[in-house]
């Protein structure tokens, strides 16, 4: 299976918002990711394509670039693409992209409850370095935030 990533653009805003509704207890609404779009000197947003010729959007990232330290705030794979890299090869491609900008930390929240993503995250090198107690809204849940050092 081939996947092609490429930056976001306004024509993804749909497909991408559908996977959000998927993954998401608190989705974030076309009109948030149209204007992270819109915010390109703060925002950075990629999308993963299966095959090319399909156009199958499949996933997406998005980021934020201050000094000195980024902000990963979503990533998200389409529930019937899981377990097949593609989540690994975003977060791979945000680090890179982030890493040419000379920036030293990258910063993350993540449900405590989600077992998957903290194990791909501490495989690629993010540390826990704090809890935020009742950070998210819809269940009280806490989040622990984490940290990759460039």
């Amino acid at each position: 299976m081939k996947i092609v990533i490429s930056k976001m653009s306004i024509q993804d805003v749909p497909f991408v918002v559908e996977i959000e509704n998927k993954c998401f207890s608190r989705p974030w609404t076309e009109e948030m990711f149209l204007f992270e779009l819109k915010r390109s000197r703060v925002s950075k947003m990629y999308c993963a394509r299966l095959d090319p010729k399909k156009n199958i959007l499949c996933g997406y990232v998005c980021f934020w670039l201050f000094p000195g330290e980024a902000q990963i705030t979503n990533i998200a794979v389409d529930p019937l693409y899981r377990r097949k890299g593609i989540g690994r090869k975003l977060l791979k491609h945000a680090i890179k992209r982030i890493s040419q900008k000379n920036i030293n930390e990258i910063f993350l929240e993540v449900r405590v409850s989600n077992a998957p993503a903290l194990c791909l995250y501490e495989s690629e090198g993010f540390v826990k370095i704090g809890r935020r107690k009742r950070y998210y809204s819809d269940t009280g849940e806490d989040a622990f935030l984490m940290k990759k050092t460039l």
